[in-house]
């Protein structure tokens, strides 16, 4: 092989590896702000909770603050959940968000509405962390041209090698 092609060969081999450790770092830190949104979500979903069962059971002088927590909890997950398309889960959490736990009633069960707001909570949580361990796709698509052009120049030098020995053998017989 020519030193020029082995210099373009190997400057390829090198501006693949870089753009490939660039997508992963960047992915790297997608993950962590994801998680870091997960965990956020998380919280505030579980604060949500506790403010809603404390207001039924607490004295009417604290049901201000109570109620002013629970308001403000709710505005920061509506705007975590905010988005174009909301999931099924999103939507369902929104409205048992808007319709029980911001205009709470005190004479009812709400057994089925903590259920139902764990359910719901639970399918958003999963599915994020699902999102995390995939990937983006552009992740995706850099590890599997990664291991394409990997392949390829693999391939290339393993058929080389191949030649080059059957040559020599020829030679020698």
């Amino acid at each position: 092989m020519d030193s020029g092609v082995a210099s373009v060969i190997a400057a390829i081999i090198a501006a693949a590896a870089a753009v490939v450790g660039l997508v992963i770092t960047k992915e790297n830190k997608t993950s962590e702000f994801r998680q870091n949104w997960i965990d956020g979500l998380r919280e505030e979903l579980a604060e949500l909770m506790e403010c809603f069962l404390r207001f039924r059971t607490c004295s009417s002088k604290d049901r201000h603050s109570v109620r002013s927590r629970i308001n403000f909890l709710s505005a920061k997950i509506r705007l975590r959940l905010s988005s174009d398309s909301p999931s099924t889960d999103e939507t369902k959490l929104l409205i048992i968000i808007n319709s029980n736990i911001l205009n709470p009633e005190l004479n009812i069960d709400c057994t089925e509405i903590v259920n139902q707001y764990f359910i719901s909570s639970a399918r958003i949580l999963k599915a994020e962390w699902k999102r995390v361990k995939r990937g983006e796709i552009k992740y995706r698509i850099a590890v599997a041209i990664a291991y394409l052009i990997l392949s390829i120049f693999a391939s290339y030098y393993v058929f080389e090698t191949i030649y080059f020995v059957s040559q020599a053998i020829d030679t020698l017989f």
